[in-house]
């Protein structure tokens, strides 16, 4: 690990939830398996500020060099024309890791997401930047065990959330980020209501729950 990223991680343990910065975000991808040749299409994220305040917005379209099976099409609308004028990855992925610097990344299933970041990442010879990364999937998972399912649907369905946000719906980037970006957040303040208040202590609940 490297040493500065391990020094902020050990300034960053006691730091109340509500004082960090996070960076919640979706991917939209050509398939599930980049190990077939998937790849990225679009990539939306939310920023959180402190005080758990929604702020800035990233979205982009990504050009994959390659057709847009329509299968993938069928789910998230989104089609080779939308995407034929869009930046490669190797340009974009650049943008994305300045929206997110210094802060907590936050996914869906975020080993999913964050795997394909790695493998097109790797592809460039590019290192992925070491970050504190918290998966929203296990921490439902944790908070409400009874359920089987922990798909974001259901969360949608629990907390009561839009299924209409930034001009998109369900299976794209931007709707997605947004949409578990407020899940996060409705999260956090049960944590915080059961006396799980740090970041420490957010870990050792999904740890040990």
């Amino acid at each position: 690990m490297d040493k500065l990223y391990f020094n902020r991680v050990i300034d960053l343990l006691d730091t109340p939830l509500s004082e960090l910065e996070y960076v919640v975000f979706d991917l939209e991808t050509t398939g599930i398996n980049f190990l077939m040749g998937h790849k990225i299409i679009e990539i939306g994220a939310i920023k959180i500020k402190r005080q758990f305040k929604i702020a800035e917005k990233f979205l982009s379209f990504v050009n994959p060099n390659r057709d847009i099976p329509k299968e993938a099409t069928e789910i998230n609308g989104i089609t080779y024309k939308d995407i034929k004028n869009a930046p490669e990855f190797n340009y974009i992925i650049y943008d994305f890791l300045d929206f997110s610097k210094n802060c907590i990344l936050v996914a869906h299933n975020a080993r999913h997401d964050v795997s394909f970041l790695k493998h097109e990442m790797g592809e460039y010879l590019l290192k992925f930047p070491e970050f504190i990364i918290i998966d929203t999937q296990r921490l439902f998972n944790n908070i409400y065990p009874q359920y089987t399912n922990s798909s974001l649907d259901l969360i949608i369905k629990t907390f009561k959330l839009k299924n209409y946000e930034n001009g998109f719906t369900r299976h794209r980037a931007m709707y997605d980020a947004t949409i578990t970006a407020k899940a996060f957040i409705k999260m956090l303040n049960i944590l915080q209501e059961s006396q799980y208040t740090t970041l420490i202590e957010l870990q050792e609940y999904m740890t040990h729950s």
